[in-house]
Protein backbone atom coordinates (compact mmCIF):
# COMPACT_ATOMS: atom_id res chain seq x y z
CA UNK A 1 0.00 0.00 0.00
CA UNK A 2 3.01 2.70 0.73
CA UNK A 3 4.60 1.65 -2.82
CA UNK A 4 1.46 3.13 -4.44
CA UNK A 5 0.70 5.65 -2.14
CA UNK A 6 4.52 6.64 -3.16
CA UNK A 7 4.08 6.03 -7.02
CA UNK A 8 0.99 8.63 -6.46
CA UNK A 9 2.47 11.37 -5.28
CA UNK A 10 5.83 10.58 -7.67
CA UNK A 11 3.14 10.80 -10.48
CA UNK A 12 1.49 14.40 -8.93
CA UNK A 13 5.07 15.79 -8.31
CA UNK A 14 5.94 14.81 -11.99
CA UNK A 15 3.01 16.21 -13.17
CA UNK A 16 2.67 19.39 -11.41
CA UNK A 17 7.01 20.21 -12.92
CA UNK A 18 5.37 19.73 -16.24
CA UNK A 19 2.59 22.74 -15.57
CA UNK A 20 4.97 24.52 -14.25
CA UNK A 21 7.60 24.13 -16.93
CA UNK A 22 4.80 24.58 -20.00
CA UNK A 23 4.02 28.34 -18.59
CA UNK A 24 4.45 30.91 -20.71
CA UNK A 25 6.83 33.61 -19.63
CA UNK A 26 5.82 37.20 -20.30
CA UNK A 27 7.80 40.09 -20.82
CA UNK A 28 7.04 44.09 -21.20
CA UNK A 29 7.13 46.05 -24.23
CA UNK A 30 7.34 49.54 -23.36
CA UNK A 31 8.36 52.85 -25.45
CA UNK A 32 7.34 56.38 -26.23
CA UNK A 33 4.77 57.71 -29.06
CA UNK A 34 6.44 60.68 -30.60
CA UNK A 35 2.85 62.50 -32.70
CA UNK A 36 3.39 65.64 -34.83
CA UNK A 37 3.98 68.27 -36.32
CA UNK A 38 0.83 69.40 -34.24
CA UNK A 39 0.70 72.91 -35.35
CA UNK A 40 1.39 74.01 -39.08
CA UNK A 41 4.05 76.60 -38.07
CA UNK A 42 6.67 75.62 -35.09
CA UNK A 43 7.48 76.33 -32.40
CA UNK A 44 3.41 75.91 -31.55
CA UNK A 45 2.38 76.68 -28.17
CA UNK A 46 -0.53 73.91 -27.55
CA UNK A 47 -1.53 73.30 -23.93
CA UNK A 48 -0.74 70.37 -21.81
CA UNK A 49 -4.25 69.31 -21.67
CA UNK A 50 -4.75 69.46 -25.22
CA UNK A 51 -1.47 67.59 -25.87
CA UNK A 52 -2.64 64.95 -23.20
CA UNK A 53 -6.14 64.84 -25.66
CA UNK A 54 -3.61 64.18 -28.48
CA UNK A 55 -1.82 61.26 -27.07
CA UNK A 56 -5.64 60.01 -25.38
CA UNK A 57 -7.11 59.60 -28.98
CA UNK A 58 -4.49 56.88 -30.34
CA UNK A 59 -3.77 53.69 -28.79
CA UNK A 60 -0.58 51.18 -29.55
CA UNK A 61 -2.06 47.89 -31.38
CA UNK A 62 0.03 45.08 -30.72
CA UNK A 63 -0.45 42.50 -33.23
CA UNK A 64 0.34 38.78 -33.87
CA UNK A 65 4.11 38.23 -35.78
CA UNK A 66 2.00 37.78 -39.24
CA UNK A 67 0.13 41.85 -38.28
CA UNK A 68 -3.52 39.81 -38.80
CA UNK A 69 -4.81 39.64 -35.73
CA UNK A 70 -4.80 42.41 -32.73
CA UNK A 71 -3.45 40.77 -29.84
CA UNK A 72 -3.05 43.34 -27.21
CA UNK A 73 -3.84 47.74 -26.83
CA UNK A 74 -2.34 49.67 -24.97
CA UNK A 75 -3.22 53.01 -23.72
CA UNK A 76 -1.00 56.29 -24.66
CA UNK A 77 -0.57 58.19 -21.44
CA UNK A 78 -0.42 62.46 -21.49
CA UNK A 79 3.06 62.56 -21.80
CA UNK A 80 3.57 59.66 -24.95
CA UNK A 81 4.37 56.66 -22.94
CA UNK A 82 2.94 53.06 -23.13
CA UNK A 83 3.57 49.73 -21.78
CA UNK A 84 1.98 45.85 -22.00
CA UNK A 85 2.53 42.88 -20.80
CA UNK A 86 3.00 40.19 -23.42
CA UNK A 87 3.99 36.52 -23.31
CA UNK A 88 7.45 36.05 -24.89
CA UNK A 89 7.47 36.09 -29.13
CA UNK A 90 7.32 38.13 -32.15
CA UNK A 91 4.82 41.23 -32.45
CA UNK A 92 4.25 43.39 -35.15
CA UNK A 93 3.31 47.08 -33.59
CA UNK A 94 1.54 49.83 -34.58
CA UNK A 95 -0.15 53.03 -33.35
CA UNK A 96 -4.16 53.87 -34.14
CA UNK A 97 -5.66 55.68 -35.89
CA UNK A 98 -2.58 56.84 -37.40
CA UNK A 99 -1.74 60.36 -39.25
CA UNK A 100 -1.75 60.91 -42.97
CA UNK A 101 -2.19 57.41 -44.29
CA UNK A 102 -1.80 53.93 -42.53
CA UNK A 103 1.50 53.82 -39.60
CA UNK A 104 3.77 50.92 -41.04
CA UNK A 105 3.96 48.30 -38.26
CA UNK A 106 7.23 47.73 -36.65
CA UNK A 107 8.22 44.65 -35.49
CA UNK A 108 9.12 43.54 -31.87
CA UNK A 109 10.66 40.65 -29.89
CA UNK A 110 9.09 40.53 -26.68
CA UNK A 111 11.82 38.30 -24.39
CA UNK A 112 10.72 36.48 -21.16
CA UNK A 113 11.22 38.65 -17.68
CA UNK A 114 13.09 41.76 -20.10
CA UNK A 115 11.53 44.57 -21.09
CA UNK A 116 12.14 45.36 -24.93
CA UNK A 117 12.14 49.41 -26.10
CA UNK A 118 10.23 50.40 -29.39
CA UNK A 119 9.70 53.73 -29.50
CA UNK A 120 6.96 54.71 -32.53
CA UNK A 121 6.42 58.49 -34.58
CA UNK A 122 2.92 59.47 -35.89
CA UNK A 123 3.50 62.04 -38.92
CA UNK A 124 0.32 63.99 -38.62
CA UNK A 125 0.41 65.03 -42.49
CA UNK A 126 0.17 68.98 -40.70
CA UNK A 127 2.84 71.22 -42.81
Amino acid sequence: MEKMHLAVLVALALLFAGCAGSAQENGVLAGHVTIGPLCPVEPCNISAERLAQVYASRNVTVFSDDGASPVAVAKINATGFYSVRLPAGTYMVGVEPGGIGRIPLHEANVSANRTTRLDLDVDTGIR
